[in-house]
């Protein structure tokens, strides 16, 4: 399995255009991203999945965000730790089970 991780610095419509060139040469199997700046909802989800990806994002807007993106599955996404504390409020982690191994 090929697990990517890449910082994105914001996904603006240039970032986006090279990371979709990038994802459709080198086909990784999971990547992950951070620091994509966007609310959940603004996320590119439907351009992912046309590419054979599921994804997960957990995001506020202007600060932060992260998001998995997976060819091999994506089962029980995990919005921050999970350990029972506080929630994340500033959208730094987001965890998925990928092909059988947990991603954070």
């Amino acid at each position: 399995m090929r697990i990517a991780t890449w910082n994105v610095n914001a996904l603006t419509a240039e970032r986006l255009d090279r990371i979709y060139d990038w994802v459709d040469g080198v086909q990784p199997d999971v990547l992950c991203l951070q620091e994509t700046k966007q609310t959940d909802d603004a996320f590119p989800a439907l351009d992912f999945h046309a590419r054979g990806y599921a994804s997960v994002h957990h995001g506020h807007g202007r600060w932060n965000g992260v998001a998995i993106v997976s060819r091999v599955g994506l089962d029980d996404p995990v919005s921050g730790f999970a350990d029972g504390g506080a929630p994340d409020p500033d959208a730094r982690l987001v965890s998925a089970t990928c092909g059988g191994v947990r991603v954070s």
